[in-house]
């Protein structure tokens, strides 16, 4: 046990191969519960269903994103500022 079983972490990536590569280290360095989305807006979604039903998401809370930066239709740097400014 290295301590990252109980980790969840968020992949947001639009490139299906980077997104199953990050996925694969995740893994491999034994991250507990691994979220993914396929892009900015995928994220927020999944967050805000996460506040309401997390049985159906697999997770109550995300201890780590991982965000491409450039992506459409909602970049990373959207994604940051929401996350900042969300209030949960």
């Amino acid at each position: 046990m290295n301590g990252l079983e109980h980790v969840t972490v968020l992949i947001v990536e639009d490139t299906l191969q980077i997104r199953s590569l990050l996925i694969s280290v995740m893994r491999q360095v034994g991250v507990g519960n691994i979220l993914r989305a396929s892009d900015g807006m995928e994220a927020t979604e999944l967050m805000r269903e996460m506040r309401h039903n997390p049985i159906r998401v697999g997770a109550s809370e995300i201890d780590i994103i991982i965000s491409d930066w450039v992506m459409s239709p909602v970049d990373g740097g959207t994604l940051l500022r929401w996350v900042r400014r969300h209030k949960d």
